[in-house]
């Protein structure tokens, strides 16, 4: 626990220098919803940081688990950081990212991401691979002393994706997007588990907006029957320093 704290901290005290100039801009938000494994419904409060100069970016964020099966208030965060470069008229980031979830009550899963994405008049396209590797939590691993606390379950070259489209032009008051993708900021689904995602945004003023997004996960795709996984709503504030 004391790690990921000392981590967010040193990174929040860097984006906040005041002699760095860059863009500088803070999101939270609330996700409620209810899923096959969730025992109900479930909430969750999220808060992100990102840091972005002319070439380069840095973003650090952490999830409390409010309601949920895992347990675990402090449940999930990560750190990524990227480079930006151009080919031909093409904007690219390249980046990595690791990401540590208290994926259930006993069990934790580490990520580490390479990725590049891109962002044009009407489509964000994401592509980006990741090793993910489970292990007994620190709690569970001393009830069970039969296993040994090093073993690990690691998933190597998974495949992410995501494809959104924009209704309207970036700088419009309001805005309505459709996105396709298996992953999210503290979720990674296997490839054929695509989420499904519609997102509002509205700007309350130059430097403050808020949006809203319908999520809905399969369980499944490309086999016989497609079938439903969760659904969640995302209420959510972003803010430019």
């Amino acid at each position: 626990m004391k790690r990921p704290i000392i981590i967010l901290f040193s990174l929040a005290s860097f984006y906040l220098n005041p002699a760095l100039k860059a863009q500088i801009l803070t999101e939270g938000y609330l996700d409620l919803g209810k899923s096959m494994v969730s025992e109900g419904f479930y909430s969750q409060f999220s808060n992100i940081c990102s840091f972005e100069k002319q070439k380069w970016g840095a973003q650090a964020g952490y999830q409390l688990g409010l309601v949920q099966p895992q347990d675990v208030i402090f449940n999930s965060w990560y750190a990524s950081s990227y480079g930006k470069i151009k080919t031909g008229n093409i904007p690219l980031d390249l980046g990595a990212e690791y990401l540590w979830n208290a994926f259930s009550p006993d069990l934790r899963e580490t990520n580490w991401i390479v990725f590049a994405r891109t962002t044009l008049n009407h489509w964000q396209l994401g592509l980006g691979t990741s090793a993910r590797t489970y292990r007994l939590s620190n709690k569970a691993a001393q009830n069970a002393p039969q296993f040994d606390t090093e073993n690990r379950i690691t998933e190597k070259w998974n495949m992410l994706y995501h494809a959104t489209y924009v209704l309207k032009p970036y700088e419009n008051r309001w805005n309505l997007s459709f996105s396709i993708r298996n992953y999210d900021r503290f979720i990674i689904q296997q490839e054929n588990n695509p989420m499904y995602n519609l997102r509002f945004d509205y700007k309350l003023s130059t430097s403050l907006s808020a949006y809203s997004e319908l999520w809905y996960k399969t369980a499944g795709l490309m086999v016989i029957r497609v079938t439903y996984y969760g659904m969640f709503l995302r209420l959510g504030v972003l803010w430019k320093i």
